[in-house]
């Protein structure tokens, strides 16, 4: 096997303020993050993974992205600000159909308040080099890594194409009309969302149209490696496997052994 960096996942970036509303409709914010870090090692780190501007990607959290928001850091929006200190500007959008207003504007409270520092995500700086197809196939053979049967192909780059379940969950949008439950998700994430989550009955839907988005899955198992799934998504339509597809992943893209639970 040859030698490879080994990938870095952060602690959590807490919203220090917000910078301005993006748009007119208040459905976007900039705000500053700041994410405290550990270790020289993991400082040095990012310090090159930012000054080279390839392989940082903003991850966002699972409950937020359930929820229907997307975000990533805006471009050069980083500066080292002490020696342990990362201080990021964001984007956030909130892409849900109903009440756009209020989730944003219940973003902002919570953050002018300032009584806790709400959590949007961490850094994930993915390694130059993946494991390549050989490894992938070494990794299920040793069971460390663990898919469904016919559920997924491994690419000749060692990418893992895997197909969703046929489930996808739900919120009434009845439940964002309490600032109380919105709040709630907002601070707490995937395990608030949960509480008001349901399966639909349909399964997945045979189209996705223009700015919807879906809650689904697939089943895995990655043990000890950390895995990303890719932002912009390509559907196999029939033979054509290069379908530009217009859909994309919000920012909840990584699978780890330690918070990465559920669907």
């Amino acid at each position: 096997m040859s030698e490879r960096a080994q990938p870095i996942l952060t602690g959590d970036i807490g919203i220090l303020k917000v910078l301005s509303d993006v748009e007119s409709d208040s459905q976007s914010l900039n705000v500053v993050g700041r994410l405290e870090i550990p270790d020289e090692r993991q400082m040095s780190i990012l310090k090159e993974a930012f000054g080279n501007g390839k392989f940082v990607n903003f991850i966002g959290r699972s409950g937020h992205s359930r929820l229907g928001i997307d975000g990533g850091i805006c471009a050069n929006g980083f500066e080292f600000t002490g020696d342990k200190i990362l201080d990021l500007e964001l984007w956030l959008r909130y892409l849900g159909k109903h009440y756009r207003k209020r989730v944003i504007q219940i973003f902002r409270d919570i953050i002018s308040e300032k009584e806790k520092r709400i959590k949007v995500g961490r850094l994930f700086v993915q390694p130059e080099k993946h494991l390549s197809k050989g490894e992938v196939e070494d990794a299920l053979r040793l069971k460390k890594i663990c898919l469904k049967d016919g559920s997924y192909e491994i690419l000749d780059d060692g990418t893992i194409e895997l197909s969703l379940e046929n489930f996808v969950k739900m919120i009434d949008s009845e439940y964002l009309q309490d600032p109380d439950i919105v709040r709630k998700i907002l601070i707490g994430g995937k395990h608030e969302v949960k509480r008001i989550q349901y399966e639909s009955i349909h399964g997945l839907p045979k189209n996705i149209q223009p700015q919807e988005f879906l809650v689904g899955g697939f089943k895995l198992s990655t043990l000890n490696y950390i895995a990303l799934i890719e932002r912009i998504i390509k559907i196999k339509n029939g033979s054509d496997k290069s379908n530009d597809s217009g859909v994309f992943h919000l920012p909840a893209r990584i699978l780890d052994l330690f918070r990465t639970t559920g669907s």
